[in-house]
Parts: structure tokens; C-alpha cells; sequence
């Protein structure tokens, strides 16, 4: 698009003009909706959880194997690996590739 002179929005496709408004009816005066919404039931008990309730490690063994439990997990690992071969060239579409650690798709 392009910005020119005058007090109009007119939007064109395919060389018809398919709007033509006063823009403040677009920026200032839109529509409003008033969506209907509703608390999920399962919220609350969200929102009760407490951190402090997790079981603890309470010896240095219950430790050292929670340690390892966490360390050995795949969630810790880099997914560069994925990012290089999947989502650095996904048809051309990729918003966010190499450096990231993550891939998103336009």
C-alpha cells in the first residue's frame, strides 16, 4: 500500500476500490466485542498449587538422584540439531531460524 493525500482510507484489490471510509471508523470507532466468557473449572486448583507441596529430596542419595534425573532429561538438550536440518529452510517460511534454538513458521 501506500500513504497518499487526503482524508479517506480507500483500499483497492485488482484495480477495484473495495473500501472507502473515514479512517477514525477504522482506528477509533471499530467494533467492540463483547465475547461471552467463563471461568474454567479446573482454574482454581491451578491457581491453589503450591510449589512447596513437591516431595523434597531428603537424604543426599534422594538428591544426587534427582540431580541425575534432571541433567539425563532431553528437555535440558540443545535443539539445534532440529532447527539446522527441519526449521532453518521449511519452504522458505521461517521467521525464526539459525541463530535461534527454536524454529517459527510464518
Amino acid at each position: 500500500g501506500e500513504v497518499t493525500d487526503g482524508d479517506r482510507l480507500e483500499i483497492y484489490w485488482h484495480g477495484g476500490k473495495i473500501v472507502d471510509v473515514d479512517p477514525r471508523t477504522v482506528a477509533h470507532d471499530g467494533p467492540v466485542y463483547e465475547r461471552p466468557y467463563a471461568r474454567p473449572d479446573w482454574q482454581d486448583a491451578l491457581q491453589a498449587d503450591d510449589a512447596n507441596k513437591l516431595p523434597r529430596p531428603q537424604t543426599s542419595e534422594e538428591l544426587k538422584d534427582q540431580v541425575l534425573k534432571l541433567v539425563g532429561s532431553p528437555n535440558q538438550a540443545s535443539k539445534q540439531w532440529i532447527t539446522q536440518q527441519y526449521d532453518h529452510f521449511v519452504q522458505g517460511n521461517t521467521v525464526l531460524a539459525q541463530p535461534e534454538d527454536s524454529g517459527m513458521i510464518r
